[in-house]
């Protein structure tokens, strides 16, 4: 119909076949990735992206640095976290109000990196000899933090024999899909590997903590479906969801978080766990 009954200008849309229901469409203040605040947080706690930011170097010039380099690096990383593994889907994360929230900087008052923009970031920026070597090491550095924060008890090795195929051949793989490297260039499926290494990382990182004993057994499949809640195609768990709605006042911004897998009792002790990986107090 081009003009259902009961709809208006707004976009709302009343159903015909009950009255009492109405469709209302929020694209730019609902998030379906209400748990990436988490993760920003971890990275906060651990001065992860401070990290970053010291060893990458910034090759853009003139108005190509609308956003900062950290940014758009936590844009790269959150969205993979998140289940959106390239740049296809970056116009449309660009006014997700979480996405947003956790890149930071311009993105929370307008928008976050158009798909252009990360298109060149990920494949010229950091395609450079000295950014592909500082990528390279940044896990390392980012684990080191995390030991400083909480010493392991041991470490196990894990040997993984999966085959990573580039250009012509596009696998997923579990949560974190690093062996879809599709790019055309040698340098840029480094990166790509790189920028998939990392947020599982973050993930780990996550199970490290102190968390609650209904998440202990979480696989990083189940923290991105039932605590991210992402959007990609069959891999999307809706009824597991933490949607976010974005309320904006004068000074605060708040997001409304629905509880269906996780409530606001367990939000508040993964929280908590989290912020006991803080550097205690230097000493006077």
């Amino acid at each position: 119909m081009d003009h259902p009954k009961g709809a208006g200008e707004t976009g709302n849309v009343r159903l015909g076949f009950d009255q009492r229901v109405r469709l209302e469409f929020h694209g730019s203040k609902i998030s379906s990735d209400g748990g990436l605040l988490l993760f920003r947080e971890l990275g906060e706690v651990l001065g992860l992206h401070d990290i970053a930011g010291g060893s990458l170097r910034d090759t853009r010039t003139g108005h190509n640095r609308l956003h900062s380099l950290v940014s758009l690096l936590r844009r790269s990383l959150f969205g993979r976290l998140a289940g959106y593994d390239d740049v296809n889907d970056a116009d449309r994360l660009s006014l997700d109000p979480v996405m947003r929230q956790v890149v930071g900087g311009r993105a929370v008052e307008a928008k976050a990196a158009s798909a252009s923009q990360m298109g060149r970031f990920e494949t010229e920026v950091l395609a450079t000899s000295g950014n592909r070597s500082a990528l390279a090491d940044l896990s390392g550095q980012w684990i080191d933090r995390v030991h400083e924060r909480k010493p392991p008890k041991w470490i196990t090795l894990d040997m993984d024999s999966s085959v990573s195929p580039t250009h012509g051949a596009q696998e997923g793989k579990h949560a974190i899909n690093w062996t879809r490297l599709s790019c055309m260039g040698m340098a840029q499926n480094e990166v790509r590997l790189q920028l998939h290494a990392l947020p599982y990382n973050l993930g780990v990182f996550l199970q490290g903590t102190d968390l609650p004993e209904e998440l202990a057994d979480w696989s990083l499949t189940s923290l991105q479906t039932r605590l991210i809640h992402c959007l990609a195609g069959d891999a999307c768990i809706t009824e597991k969801e933490i949607g976010a709605r974005a309320v904006r006042y004068a000074r605060a911004i708040t997001f409304q978080l629905a509880e269906v897998a996780v409530s606001d009792a367990l939000f508040n002790r993964i929280f908590a766990a989290i912020h006991r990986l803080r550097s205690p107090p230097v000493s006077a």
